[in-house]
């Protein structure tokens, strides 16, 4: 059985968690979780355990950084 990718974006670890992501007023009434993500996401790439994605991803018309896990 293949793995399905996981694509991590401050929004992706959001909507594994339970949070209401499909709603677009949540995302706009929480951009400091959001932010806090972003910048706990860039830590872990430049420590290596993440590696930033080329493109971005889009979700809801709100673009973000998409990282995948270096194995």
């Amino acid at each position: 059985m293949s793995k399905k990718k996981f694509v991590v974006t401050p929004t992706s670890i959001l909507k594994k968690c339970g949070f209401p992501v499909s709603e677009h007023h949540f995302l706009l009434e929480n951009k400091a979780l959001i932010l806090k993500l972003k910048y706990i996401l860039e830590e872990l790439n430049e420590e290596g355990i993440l590696i930033q994605r080329e493109s971005k991803q889009d979700f809801k018309g709100v673009k973000e950084i998409g990282y995948d896990f270096i194995t």
